[in-house]
């Protein structure tokens, strides 16, 4: 099994592109792609106010649901306020707190509409074109209506009086301001013939004079707005964070040493938390759009930009060795003791160098697939023959390979990120074991515990926060059993009681008294809720004193 990094996803400018018929890659076809750039894919009117949603697309603010909040899942509780995803083709539940105005798209969306309507209102005098609507597959928004080969056309070639010979770009913004021209719909717009081919030929050319410079133009305004903060550099598969920035992808996951710790990547610009890893954020698709139409051309480089970094990435934090020890948990300190002669010098270098060292994990005298990757914070020597390091966990890793490097007494081997499932899919965990239990209904935001779990079924039908309230309940009452000098042991040992609920588990873990195949059953976990059902399960255990 070889490593294989995240693959970066470039949408295409259209889904449904290959759908249309001959014409459709003329002049007309590229000129309704930009202009419905600018259209919001649920009302249809040019985006006003643009917010980013959790799924990629952007919509006007008004066209979003009213939020409500969730019944059917309990954690995290700050995420409960959700709303109904507008768009057809996506239709889930996402959480208020992910999405977000949208800066850099409501920038762009404004640059190119002042340039248009500063163009349609420089032009003097009238002139009559006919215009063709057809009906595009609206397989964008409506994922269930069969797709068709051939465009269908709505009726008759209509005459239309636009202003002067100001260029199809522009009539086509006046069909979308008066509100004449469907997202899901392409359109032909042919001038009034001319007596002759000669004059016919001309006019065209000037049409298409026109189009080109006003589209240089919003190209040239638009610039700016979408370069990376980062990279300084055009947008290369871009992610708009919950506080409505937009960055490189490979930008924000390669920032720092920080996107190693998971949820404790912060944006670049304001520094608020993520919601989410940049790994698993869709693309905007807006943006990705834009950046697709006006510099087709920069794609493949970036792309192979992104490859080269990736690469650099998997070599600095591939080439480590493993040294076997106990179990360490993410976020969390502990205290190596290397005293064999033969590693001694291997995990100096590494504390001299980028610090990161790879903790594997025996059991029964096997080699476990997890593992955890470490940090040196400090190093002493009281001996030669001895080396204590201080190390902090960093994440979790899935081993793929460890073999013995016998002429330097460690390990090495081949290994992949091991993090948590994303919060849709914990909450969707939740929603699943609540309603095979039919216990849907005691879930709410608030953490009201029904009753007491004593078995897995009775566990696998409590809610999330009511899980978690449990535990911490229980670390309280037993706190208050012990003396001053046990809780400051645990203090000096573990750390604090964590306020953060997702690192909780793990914490207790460390604390309660259990052998290293326990801790390591806890580490494999990938949501919070299998974590804390196994929290509770052990408390179980400890009450019946087994």
């Amino acid at each position: 099994m070889s490593f294989k990094p995240p693959i970066y996803r470039i949408p295409a400018l259209e889904e449904v592109d290959g759908l249309w018929p001959g014409w459709a890659s003329s002049l007309n076809h590229s000129l309704r792609q930009f202009i419905r750039l600018l259209q919001c894919p649920v009302c249809s009117n040019l985006i006003q106010d643009a917010r980013a949603l959790p799924c990629g697309w952007a919509v006007c603010d008004a066209c979003v649901p009213p939020s409500y909040m969730r019944q059917d899942a309990s954690w995290p509780r700050n995420r409960l306020l959700s709303f109904r995803c507008p768009i057809l083709a996506c239709r889930q539940t996402h959480a208020t707190a992910d999405s977000s105005t949208d800066f850099v798209l409501r920038a762009v969306v404004d640059a190119a509409k002042n340039i248009l309507d500063t163009a349609h209102d420089s032009v003097k005098g009238t002139r009559e074109t006919y215009y063709q609507l057809y009906l595009l597959s609206v397989a964008v928004v409506k994922p269930n209506v069969h797709i068709d080969s051939s465009l269908k056309a709505l009726g008759h070639p209509q005459p239309v009086k636009v202003p002067g010979p100001a260029g199809k770009l522009v009539e086509l913004h006046s069909l979308v301001k008066q509100r004449r021209l469907p997202y899901g719909t392409e359109v032909e717009i042919q001038g009034t013939p001319q007596e002759t081919p000669n004059a016919q030929a001309s006019e065209d050319l000037c049409v298409q004079k026109l189009d080109d410079e006003l589209l240089e133009a919003i190209k040239k305004a638009v610039r700016d707005h979408l370069e990376c903060r980062i990279c300084l550099l055009t947008f290369f598969d871009p992610i708009t964070t919950s506080c409505g920035h937009t960055f490189c992808r490979p930008c924000l996951e390669y920032l720092s040493d920080a996107e190693l710790q998971g949820t404790l990547l912060m944006c670049a610009l304001c520094r608020s938390k993520l919601s989410m890893r940049p790994q698993i954020l869709a693309a905007n698709l807006a943006l990705t759009r834009f950046v697709n139409f006006f510099w087709p051309g920069s794609v493949p480089e970036r792309l192979e930009n992104a490859e080269a970094s990736r690469n650099s990435w998997r070599e600095k934090h591939q080439n480590i060795p493993f040294i076997v020890s106990p179990v360490v948990f993410p976020r969390s300190t502990a205290r190596i003791i290397v005293s064999d002669p033969k590693f001694i010098p291997v995990v100096r270098r590494v504390c001299q160098g980028d610090r990161f060292l790879g903790l594997v994990f025996s059991i029964r005298d096997a080699l476990a697939p997890y593992g955890t990757l470490v940090k040196a914070v400090s190093h002493t020597e009281p001996s030669s023959d001895l080396l204590i390091v201080d190390v902090i966990g960093i994440m979790r890793m899935f081993i793929l390979e460890c073999h013995k490097i016998e002429e330097h007494g460690c390990y090495g081997g081949r290994w992949l990120p091991l993090f948590d499932a994303n919060i849709p899919c914990q909450q969707a965990l939740e929603v699943g074991e609540l309603t095979a239990a039919g216990s849907l209904s005691y879930v709410s935001w608030s953490p009201h515990v029904p009753r007491i779990p004593r078995s897995m079924r009775q566990i696998n039908a409590t809610p999330t926060a009511s899980l978690i309230k449990l535990c911490y309940d229980f670390v309280n009452r037993e706190s208050k059993k012990m003396t001053d000098y046990e809780r400051q042991r645990i203090t000096m040992v573990a750390g604090p009681v964590p306020e953060d609920e997702a690192l909780f588990p793990f914490w207790f873990a460390r604390v309660l008294p259990l052998k290293e195949d326990a801790r390591l059953y806890m580490l494999s976990k990938q949501t919070v809720r299998e974590r804390y059902k196994l929290c509770w399960q052990w408390i179980i255990l400890w009450e019946s004193g087994d």
